[in-house]
């Protein structure tokens, strides 16, 4: 099936359903709100023939009631709108006949039917219309019945029917028996439509654009909506690694700030340690009253019986450094030592 033919089915549907939609409410409103559409292109049949035209109203029991009846030469009414009906022409104006034609003909009756016309008719398929519809069917054959009208006859009907003020939206046959059912001819050119078809079939391809747009965009959306979702895991797992860097940082931080005593502890002497070195220093003549640490720098307060000789013993140890004295070296009264005031560097200490 062709797109073509899938749009034309699709209307098809969409009118029948609105067309049932429609009687069913109709048939839901009390009597007295009712009304009767006097003038419908679905209902109003105009048959026209040489000598007139009788506009009537067909009902769907098959049965007609005469509205109006015009010389077919009346020119049209000033100023009066045009009413849509269906044109019916009279089955003398139709060349009826039934061909027999293979049944794989059957999924293109129409093309078929058309290509063995010249063989069965006088005329070739682009001088007729035609409509066919299959009578009978033995599974290998079918008998097809066809009913052809010359162009110009449906062509000269249209333009008389509009000459008398009416708008022509299908072109039938009248049926050969009493009884029997109209031939409608497929007339592709023949645009008119009513307000209601029209709106119906703008409807169908703005649902049928409608569709299509949301086949297209639905793949698109999914894609956008996949790639959110990954951004947001991509957003939520850098969140964590931030936090967890940060978190390493502090526990750096609490680490070294743990570990700065111990690692001044370990860049300076230990007090004993420099007490043991003065112990070794200093002389059996000598006292030492005070010792102070300030950073890396000690002073000694003390008594020698030659605080010169003591400075020379600082000069010599590996733990002192730059030793000398901080004040005038003055003798006591009483013993004849030399009081001294000594400061020294801690060698490899910070300050």
């Amino acid at each position: 099936m062709t797109l073509a033919q899938l749009f034309r089915s699709t209307i098809a549907l969409l009118q029948g359903f609105f067309h049932w939609w429609g009687a069913e409410l109709l048939s839901c409103l009390p009597r007295w709100m009712r009304f009767e559409r006097a003038w419908s292109g679905n209902d109003l049949v105009l048959h026209l023939d040489e000598r007139e035209a009788i506009l009537a109203r067909e009902r769907s029991d098959g049965s007609a009631e005469i509205l109006r009846r015009l010389s077919a030469q009346a020119p049209r009414s000033a100023g009066r709108g045009g009413t849509l009906v269906r044109l019916r022409l009279p089955a003398g104006r139709a060349l009826r006949f039934v061909l027999l034609l293979p049944a794989a003909a059957l999924e293109n009756l129409r093309e078929a039917v058309a290509f063995q016309l010249d063989r069965y008719t006088p005329f070739e398929a682009n001088q007729v219309y035609l409509t066919c519809a299959v009578r009978e069917s033995d599974g290998d054959h079918v008998a097809v019945a066809t009913t052809l009208v010359e162009r110009p006859v449906v062509e000269r009907a249209i333009a008389d029917a509009k000459n008398l003020g009416f708008l022509v939206r299908a072109v039938e046959v009248d049926a050969a028996e009493p009884r029997g059912k109209a031939d409608t001819l497929p007339l592709p050119e023949l645009r008119t439509r009513s307000l209601g078809q029209s709106a119906l079939t703008a409807a169908a391809a703005l649902l049928m654009l409608v569709l299509a747009a949301a086949a297209i965009a639905v793949p698109f959306l999914r894609e956008e909506a996949a790639a959110d979702a990954v951004q947001k895991q991509l957003a939520a797992v850098r969140a964590k690694a931030e936090a967890a860097q940060k978190l390493e940082k502090e526990i750096a931080a609490e680490r070294q700030a743990a570990n700065f005593l111990a690692d001044r502890k370990r860049s300076s002497p230990m007090a004993l340690d420099l007490l043991a070195e003065l112990t070794r220093i200093a002389p059996d003549d000598t006292w030492l009253s005070s010792v102070s640490l300030t950073g890396k720098q000690v002073q000694i307060t003390g008594l020698s019986r030659s605080a010169s000789a003591l400075l020379g013993r600082f000069e010599q140890s590996k733990v002192f450094s730059n030793a000398q004295f901080r004040s005038p070296v003055t003798p006591d009264q009483a013993t004849g030592d030399e009081h001294f005031v000594i400061s020294t560097d801690v060698a490899g200490a910070a300050k």
